[in-house]
Protein backbone atom coordinates (compact mmCIF):
# COMPACT_ATOMS: atom_id res chain seq x y z
CA UNK A 1 0.00 0.00 0.00
CA UNK A 2 2.84 2.37 0.85
CA UNK A 3 4.40 1.73 -2.55
CA UNK A 4 1.09 2.52 -4.25
CA UNK A 5 0.78 5.84 -2.41
CA UNK A 6 4.31 6.86 -3.35
CA UNK A 7 3.65 6.29 -7.02
CA UNK A 8 0.48 8.40 -7.02
CA UNK A 9 2.08 11.57 -5.69
CA UNK A 10 1.39 14.63 -7.84
CA UNK A 11 4.21 16.57 -9.52
CA UNK A 12 3.47 19.59 -7.39
CA UNK A 13 3.80 17.76 -4.06
CA UNK A 14 6.95 17.34 -1.97
CA UNK A 15 7.45 13.71 -3.02
CA UNK A 16 9.34 12.72 -6.18
CA UNK A 17 8.47 9.59 -8.08
CA UNK A 18 11.54 7.40 -8.69
CA UNK A 19 10.17 5.13 -11.37
CA UNK A 20 13.61 3.98 -12.59
CA UNK A 21 14.62 2.51 -9.22
CA UNK A 22 11.39 0.53 -9.16
CA UNK A 23 12.33 -1.34 -12.33
CA UNK A 24 13.40 -4.97 -12.04
CA UNK A 25 17.06 -5.57 -11.26
CA UNK A 26 17.66 -7.37 -14.56
CA UNK A 27 16.35 -4.39 -16.52
CA UNK A 28 18.46 -1.92 -14.54
CA UNK A 29 21.56 -4.00 -15.24
CA UNK A 30 20.65 -4.05 -18.92
CA UNK A 31 20.43 -0.24 -18.92
CA UNK A 32 23.79 0.08 -17.16
CA UNK A 33 25.38 -2.21 -19.73
CA UNK A 34 25.13 0.59 -22.31
CA UNK A 35 27.32 2.90 -20.17
CA UNK A 36 31.10 2.95 -19.83
CA UNK A 37 32.03 1.14 -16.63
CA UNK A 38 33.18 4.40 -15.05
CA UNK A 39 29.67 5.87 -15.40
CA UNK A 40 28.06 2.60 -14.33
CA UNK A 41 30.07 2.61 -11.10
CA UNK A 42 29.13 6.25 -10.48
CA UNK A 43 25.46 5.24 -10.08
CA UNK A 44 26.38 3.37 -6.87
CA UNK A 45 26.06 6.63 -4.87
CA UNK A 46 22.41 7.13 -5.81
CA UNK A 47 20.93 4.91 -3.11
CA UNK A 48 21.32 1.62 -1.30
CA UNK A 49 19.42 -0.05 -4.16
CA UNK A 50 22.05 1.09 -6.66
CA UNK A 51 25.15 0.50 -4.54
CA UNK A 52 26.02 -2.94 -5.92
CA UNK A 53 24.03 -2.98 -9.16
CA UNK A 54 27.06 -2.19 -11.30
CA UNK A 55 28.80 -5.36 -10.08
CA UNK A 56 26.03 -7.42 -11.68
CA UNK A 57 26.46 -5.87 -15.14
CA UNK A 58 28.01 -8.51 -17.48
CA UNK A 59 30.05 -5.90 -19.32
CA UNK A 60 33.26 -4.01 -18.55
CA UNK A 61 34.34 -1.01 -20.61
CA UNK A 62 37.52 0.55 -19.21
CA UNK A 63 39.59 3.35 -20.76
CA UNK A 64 42.88 4.63 -19.34
CA UNK A 65 42.19 8.07 -20.85
CA UNK A 66 39.13 8.59 -18.65
CA UNK A 67 39.70 6.48 -15.55
CA UNK A 68 41.94 7.40 -12.64
CA UNK A 69 43.51 10.48 -14.27
CA UNK A 70 41.18 13.29 -13.22
CA UNK A 71 43.46 14.34 -10.35
CA UNK A 72 46.57 14.37 -12.51
CA UNK A 73 47.82 16.80 -15.11
CA UNK A 74 47.52 15.29 -18.58
CA UNK A 75 50.58 17.29 -19.67
CA UNK A 76 52.86 16.37 -16.79
CA UNK A 77 55.32 13.62 -17.76
CA UNK A 78 56.16 13.04 -14.10
CA UNK A 79 52.67 11.66 -13.59
CA UNK A 80 52.92 8.93 -16.24
CA UNK A 81 53.95 6.22 -13.80
CA UNK A 82 51.31 7.28 -11.31
CA UNK A 83 48.63 7.15 -14.00
CA UNK A 84 49.73 3.63 -14.96
CA UNK A 85 49.59 2.50 -11.34
CA UNK A 86 46.22 4.13 -10.71
CA UNK A 87 44.60 2.65 -13.81
CA UNK A 88 45.98 -0.82 -13.14
CA UNK A 89 44.62 -0.61 -9.58
CA UNK A 90 41.19 0.45 -10.84
CA UNK A 91 40.96 -2.40 -13.38
CA UNK A 92 42.12 -5.00 -10.87
CA UNK A 93 39.69 -3.69 -8.26
CA UNK A 94 36.74 -3.69 -10.65
CA UNK A 95 37.48 -7.26 -11.77
CA UNK A 96 37.79 -8.35 -8.15
CA UNK A 97 34.42 -6.85 -7.24
CA UNK A 98 32.79 -8.41 -10.27
CA UNK A 99 34.00 -11.93 -9.63
CA UNK A 100 30.64 -13.69 -9.84
CA UNK A 101 28.72 -14.42 -13.02
CA UNK A 102 29.66 -14.77 -16.67
CA UNK A 103 31.27 -11.83 -18.43
CA UNK A 104 29.58 -10.94 -21.71
CA UNK A 105 31.99 -8.19 -22.84
CA UNK A 106 35.41 -7.03 -21.72
CA UNK A 107 36.60 -3.90 -23.51
CA UNK A 108 39.95 -2.38 -22.50
CA UNK A 109 41.58 0.73 -23.94
CA UNK A 110 44.96 1.06 -22.32
CA UNK A 111 47.85 3.44 -22.93
CA UNK A 112 50.73 2.61 -20.65
CA UNK A 113 54.34 3.60 -20.29
CA UNK A 114 56.19 1.07 -18.19
CA UNK A 115 54.41 -2.00 -16.85
CA UNK A 116 51.99 -4.16 -18.83
CA UNK A 117 52.33 -7.25 -16.67
CA UNK A 118 48.82 -6.85 -15.28
CA UNK A 119 47.24 -7.90 -18.58
CA UNK A 120 48.01 -11.56 -17.98
CA UNK A 121 46.02 -11.66 -14.74
CA UNK A 122 43.15 -9.64 -16.21
CA UNK A 123 42.77 -11.98 -19.17
CA UNK A 124 42.92 -15.05 -16.94
CA UNK A 125 40.10 -13.57 -14.86
CA UNK A 126 38.06 -12.80 -18.00
CA UNK A 127 38.57 -16.33 -19.31
CA UNK A 128 37.56 -17.80 -15.96
CA UNK A 129 34.33 -15.80 -16.16
CA UNK A 130 33.66 -17.25 -19.61
CA UNK A 131 34.02 -13.99 -21.49
CA UNK A 132 32.27 -13.95 -24.87
CA UNK A 133 33.55 -10.69 -26.37
CA UNK A 134 37.06 -9.32 -25.86
CA UNK A 135 38.10 -5.95 -27.29
CA UNK A 136 41.68 -4.87 -26.52
CA UNK A 137 43.04 -1.53 -27.77
CA UNK A 138 46.60 -1.30 -26.45
CA UNK A 139 49.21 1.41 -27.01
CA UNK A 140 52.70 1.37 -25.53
CA UNK A 141 53.76 5.02 -25.28
CA UNK A 142 57.35 4.35 -24.23
CA UNK A 143 59.59 3.02 -27.01
CA UNK A 144 61.84 1.33 -24.44
CA UNK A 145 59.01 -0.82 -23.10
CA UNK A 146 58.32 -4.23 -24.63
CA UNK A 147 55.05 -4.74 -26.46
CA UNK A 148 52.34 -6.73 -24.75
CA UNK A 149 52.02 -10.42 -25.44
CA UNK A 150 48.81 -12.34 -25.05
CA UNK A 151 49.38 -15.00 -22.40
CA UNK A 152 49.42 -18.56 -23.78
CA UNK A 153 46.73 -19.47 -21.25
CA UNK A 154 44.33 -17.28 -23.22
CA UNK A 155 45.01 -19.00 -26.53
CA UNK A 156 42.37 -21.60 -25.71
CA UNK A 157 39.47 -19.48 -24.48
CA UNK A 158 36.61 -21.72 -25.54
CA UNK A 159 33.81 -19.23 -24.83
CA UNK A 160 35.04 -16.35 -27.00
CA UNK A 161 32.67 -15.37 -29.83
CA UNK A 162 34.20 -11.97 -30.67
CA UNK A 163 37.90 -11.08 -30.49
CA UNK A 164 39.15 -7.61 -31.45
CA UNK A 165 42.81 -6.71 -31.04
CA UNK A 166 44.23 -3.27 -31.84
CA UNK A 167 47.65 -1.75 -31.38
CA UNK A 168 50.96 -2.87 -29.92
CA UNK A 169 50.06 -6.45 -29.10
CA UNK A 170 52.30 -9.37 -30.01
CA UNK A 171 50.39 -12.42 -31.13
CA UNK A 172 52.81 -15.28 -31.46
CA UNK A 173 53.15 -18.96 -30.75
CA UNK A 174 56.58 -20.51 -30.58
CA UNK A 175 56.81 -22.69 -33.68
CA UNK A 176 59.09 -25.02 -31.77
CA UNK A 177 56.27 -25.78 -29.30
CA UNK A 178 53.77 -27.84 -31.31
CA UNK A 179 51.72 -28.66 -28.21
CA UNK A 180 50.80 -24.98 -27.90
CA UNK A 181 48.20 -23.70 -30.34
CA UNK A 182 45.19 -21.43 -30.70
CA UNK A 183 41.86 -22.99 -29.82
CA UNK A 184 38.82 -20.75 -30.21
CA UNK A 185 35.99 -23.21 -30.99
CA UNK A 186 33.24 -20.58 -30.60
CA UNK A 187 34.93 -17.60 -32.27
CA UNK A 188 32.88 -16.07 -35.11
CA UNK A 189 34.33 -12.55 -35.35
CA UNK A 190 38.06 -11.78 -35.45
CA UNK A 191 39.34 -8.22 -36.00
CA UNK A 192 43.09 -7.56 -36.03
CA UNK A 193 44.22 -3.92 -36.38
CA UNK A 194 47.96 -3.26 -36.70
CA UNK A 195 48.92 -5.93 -34.23
CA UNK A 196 52.43 -7.34 -34.24
CA UNK A 197 53.49 -10.69 -35.62
CA UNK A 198 57.01 -12.09 -35.17
CA UNK A 199 59.77 -10.25 -37.03
CA UNK A 200 60.83 -13.42 -38.87
CA UNK A 201 58.62 -13.88 -41.94
CA UNK A 202 58.39 -17.67 -41.57
CA UNK A 203 57.19 -17.23 -38.00
CA UNK A 204 54.65 -14.64 -39.15
CA UNK A 205 53.16 -17.04 -41.65
CA UNK A 206 53.01 -19.91 -39.15
CA UNK A 207 51.42 -17.78 -36.42
CA UNK A 208 48.76 -16.44 -38.77
CA UNK A 209 47.98 -19.90 -40.13
CA UNK A 210 47.80 -21.39 -36.65
CA UNK A 211 45.49 -18.62 -35.50
CA UNK A 212 42.97 -19.18 -38.31
CA UNK A 213 43.15 -22.96 -38.03
CA UNK A 214 42.14 -22.59 -34.40
CA UNK A 215 38.89 -20.83 -35.37
CA UNK A 216 36.72 -23.56 -36.96
CA UNK A 217 33.47 -21.51 -37.09
CA UNK A 218 34.92 -18.11 -38.03
CA UNK A 219 32.51 -15.96 -40.10
CA UNK A 220 33.96 -12.43 -39.98
CA UNK A 221 37.67 -11.65 -40.44
CA UNK A 222 39.03 -8.10 -40.55
CA UNK A 223 42.74 -7.52 -40.94
CA UNK A 224 44.52 -4.15 -41.01
CA UNK A 225 48.30 -4.05 -41.27
CA UNK A 226 51.25 -1.93 -42.34
CA UNK A 227 53.90 -4.60 -41.95
CA UNK A 228 52.94 -7.87 -43.59
CA UNK A 229 55.39 -9.89 -45.65
CA UNK A 230 55.45 -13.43 -46.94
CA UNK A 231 52.80 -15.90 -48.07
CA UNK A 232 49.54 -16.14 -46.16
CA UNK A 233 46.66 -18.56 -46.49
CA UNK A 234 43.10 -17.85 -45.46
CA UNK A 235 41.45 -21.24 -45.63
CA UNK A 236 38.18 -20.81 -43.73
CA UNK A 237 35.17 -22.64 -45.19
CA UNK A 238 32.76 -20.81 -42.87
CA UNK A 239 34.03 -17.28 -43.62
CA UNK A 240 31.31 -14.86 -44.80
CA UNK A 241 32.98 -11.43 -44.37
CA UNK A 242 36.61 -10.62 -45.15
CA UNK A 243 38.10 -7.14 -44.83
CA UNK A 244 41.77 -6.45 -45.48
CA UNK A 245 43.52 -3.09 -45.21
CA UNK A 246 47.11 -2.84 -46.46
CA UNK A 247 48.36 0.50 -45.13
CA UNK A 248 51.92 0.45 -46.36
CA UNK A 249 52.17 -1.51 -49.59
CA UNK A 250 53.60 -4.58 -47.89
CA UNK A 251 55.14 -7.31 -50.04
CA UNK A 252 52.93 -10.35 -49.49
CA UNK A 253 50.93 -13.04 -51.23
CA UNK A 254 47.46 -13.93 -50.05
CA UNK A 255 45.67 -17.17 -50.88
CA UNK A 256 41.96 -17.18 -50.08
CA UNK A 257 39.87 -20.31 -49.87
CA UNK A 258 36.49 -19.12 -48.61
CA UNK A 259 33.62 -20.50 -50.72
CA UNK A 260 30.95 -19.14 -48.35
CA UNK A 261 32.20 -15.54 -48.69
CA UNK A 262 29.39 -12.97 -49.00
CA UNK A 263 31.26 -9.71 -48.42
CA UNK A 264 34.79 -8.79 -49.55
CA UNK A 265 36.43 -5.44 -48.81
CA UNK A 266 39.98 -4.71 -49.94
CA UNK A 267 41.94 -1.47 -49.67
CA UNK A 268 45.63 -1.11 -50.41
CA UNK A 269 48.36 -1.92 -52.87
CA UNK A 270 47.08 -4.96 -54.72
CA UNK A 271 49.50 -7.84 -54.43
CA UNK A 272 49.16 -11.46 -55.46
CA UNK A 273 45.68 -12.31 -54.20
CA UNK A 274 44.35 -15.67 -55.30
CA UNK A 275 40.89 -17.14 -54.78
CA UNK A 276 40.86 -20.93 -54.86
CA UNK A 277 37.11 -21.45 -54.84
CA UNK A 278 34.27 -19.89 -56.84
CA UNK A 279 32.56 -17.16 -54.90
CA UNK A 280 29.01 -18.18 -55.74
CA UNK A 281 27.64 -16.56 -52.57
CA UNK A 282 29.34 -13.19 -52.99
CA UNK A 283 26.93 -10.28 -52.63
CA UNK A 284 29.11 -7.19 -52.17
CA UNK A 285 32.71 -6.28 -53.00
CA UNK A 286 34.50 -3.02 -52.24
CA UNK A 287 37.87 -2.53 -53.91
CA UNK A 288 40.05 0.49 -53.15
CA UNK A 289 43.41 0.39 -54.97
CA UNK A 290 46.65 2.22 -54.27
CA UNK A 291 49.42 1.95 -56.84
CA UNK A 292 53.02 2.73 -56.01
CA UNK A 293 55.45 4.25 -58.49
CA UNK A 294 57.76 1.25 -58.60
CA UNK A 295 54.94 -1.15 -59.55
CA UNK A 296 55.23 -2.54 -63.09
CA UNK A 297 52.06 -1.51 -64.95
CA UNK A 298 51.53 -4.65 -66.99
CA UNK A 299 52.07 -6.90 -63.98
CA UNK A 300 49.64 -4.80 -61.97
CA UNK A 301 46.99 -4.93 -64.69
CA UNK A 302 47.11 -8.71 -64.69
CA UNK A 303 46.56 -8.76 -60.93
CA UNK A 304 43.59 -6.42 -61.12
CA UNK A 305 41.96 -8.40 -63.88
CA UNK A 306 42.38 -11.66 -62.00
CA UNK A 307 40.75 -10.07 -58.97
CA UNK A 308 37.79 -8.81 -61.01
CA UNK A 309 37.38 -12.22 -62.62
CA UNK A 310 37.28 -13.86 -59.19
CA UNK A 311 34.54 -11.43 -58.14
CA UNK A 312 32.39 -12.29 -61.14
CA UNK A 313 29.30 -13.27 -59.14
CA UNK A 314 29.10 -10.06 -57.17
CA UNK A 315 25.85 -8.08 -57.08
CA UNK A 316 27.16 -4.82 -55.59
CA UNK A 317 30.56 -3.59 -56.72
CA UNK A 318 32.39 -0.51 -55.43
CA UNK A 319 35.63 0.40 -57.19
CA UNK A 320 37.90 3.30 -56.13
CA UNK A 321 41.32 3.61 -57.77
CA UNK A 322 43.84 6.09 -56.41
CA UNK A 323 46.83 7.65 -58.15
CA UNK A 324 47.44 8.20 -61.87
CA UNK A 325 49.26 4.90 -62.20
CA UNK A 326 46.06 3.10 -61.32
CA UNK A 327 43.99 4.58 -64.11
CA UNK A 328 45.95 2.78 -66.80
CA UNK A 329 44.50 -0.56 -65.70
CA UNK A 330 40.95 0.09 -66.88
CA UNK A 331 41.29 0.27 -70.62
CA UNK A 332 43.26 -2.95 -70.45
CA UNK A 333 40.38 -4.59 -68.62
CA UNK A 334 38.04 -3.64 -71.42
CA UNK A 335 40.39 -4.94 -74.09
CA UNK A 336 40.81 -8.31 -72.39
CA UNK A 337 37.20 -9.06 -71.56
CA UNK A 338 36.71 -10.98 -74.82
CA UNK A 339 39.10 -13.65 -73.58
CA UNK A 340 36.70 -14.52 -70.75
CA UNK A 341 33.05 -15.38 -70.28
CA UNK A 342 31.25 -12.17 -71.14
CA UNK A 343 28.21 -13.23 -69.20
CA UNK A 344 30.05 -13.15 -65.87
CA UNK A 345 29.20 -9.46 -65.42
CA UNK A 346 25.97 -9.39 -67.35
CA UNK A 347 23.82 -11.64 -65.21
CA UNK A 348 24.81 -10.69 -61.64
CA UNK A 349 25.86 -7.07 -61.11
CA UNK A 350 22.96 -4.94 -59.84
CA UNK A 351 24.77 -2.00 -58.25
CA UNK A 352 28.03 -0.31 -59.31
CA UNK A 353 29.94 2.49 -57.54
CA UNK A 354 33.03 4.26 -58.87
CA UNK A 355 34.86 6.59 -56.49
CA UNK A 356 37.33 9.33 -57.43
CA UNK A 357 36.29 9.67 -61.10
CA UNK A 358 38.55 12.20 -62.86
CA UNK A 359 36.96 12.06 -66.30
CA UNK A 360 39.99 10.47 -67.95
CA UNK A 361 39.71 8.46 -71.16
CA UNK A 362 40.51 5.13 -69.50
CA UNK A 363 37.91 5.78 -66.82
CA UNK A 364 35.26 6.57 -69.41
CA UNK A 365 36.01 3.33 -71.23
CA UNK A 366 35.72 1.31 -68.04
CA UNK A 367 32.37 2.83 -67.03
CA UNK A 368 31.16 2.48 -70.62
CA UNK A 369 32.01 -1.23 -70.52
CA UNK A 370 30.11 -1.72 -67.25
CA UNK A 371 27.01 0.04 -68.58
CA UNK A 372 27.14 -1.85 -71.87
CA UNK A 373 27.48 -5.35 -70.39
CA UNK A 374 25.53 -5.35 -67.09
CA UNK A 375 22.00 -6.27 -68.15
CA UNK A 376 20.54 -6.48 -64.61
CA UNK A 377 22.22 -3.30 -63.36
CA UNK A 378 19.85 -1.12 -61.32
CA UNK A 379 22.10 1.74 -60.17
CA UNK A 380 25.44 3.12 -61.37
CA UNK A 381 26.85 5.79 -59.06
CA UNK A 382 29.87 7.84 -60.12
CA UNK A 383 31.54 9.97 -57.46
CA UNK A 384 33.61 12.60 -59.26
CA UNK A 385 36.98 13.86 -58.08
CA UNK A 386 36.96 17.24 -56.34
CA UNK A 387 36.96 20.18 -58.72
CA UNK A 388 35.41 18.24 -61.58
CA UNK A 389 32.07 19.29 -63.02
CA UNK A 390 29.32 16.85 -62.09
CA UNK A 391 27.08 18.22 -64.82
CA UNK A 392 29.65 17.67 -67.57
CA UNK A 393 30.41 14.14 -66.38
CA UNK A 394 26.71 13.27 -66.19
CA UNK A 395 26.08 14.64 -69.67
CA UNK A 396 28.94 12.62 -71.14
CA UNK A 397 28.14 9.35 -69.37
CA UNK A 398 24.44 9.65 -70.17
CA UNK A 399 25.33 9.24 -73.84
CA UNK A 400 26.77 5.76 -73.26
CA UNK A 401 24.48 2.84 -74.16
CA UNK A 402 23.01 0.93 -71.23
CA UNK A 403 22.10 -2.71 -71.62
CA UNK A 404 19.82 -2.52 -68.59
CA UNK A 405 16.72 -0.54 -69.45
CA UNK A 406 16.05 0.17 -65.76
CA UNK A 407 19.54 1.35 -64.78
CA UNK A 408 19.63 4.67 -62.90
CA UNK A 409 22.82 6.66 -63.51
CA UNK A 410 23.84 9.03 -60.70
CA UNK A 411 26.80 11.42 -60.53
CA UNK A 412 27.76 12.75 -57.11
Amino acid sequence: MAESKRLTLSPGKDGVVDRISNLPESLLCHILSFLPTKDSIATSILSTRWKLLWTLVPKLDLDSDTIGTSELSADDDDDEDERDIMFAHVVSSVLAQQECGELQTFRLQWKFGWDGSHLDAWLRTAAARKVKELDLDILVIDIDVENLKLPPSFFSCRTLVVLKLTGTIDIDIDIDTPSLSFNFPSLKILHLVEILFPSVIYSQERSFLRLLSGCPVLEDLSFTTDDLEGEYKVCVPTLKRFIIRDLNGSDYELEINAPALEYFDFCGDLRAIKFYEKLNNLVQANVGLYVYENEHKEFYRERVFRLFTALNKVKFLSFSPDGTEGYAIKSNLCRKELQYDRDYLSSHLTSFYYGGFEDLKDEEEFVKYILKEARVLKTATIQVYRGKSKENVLEKLSMFPRRSTTCLLRVE
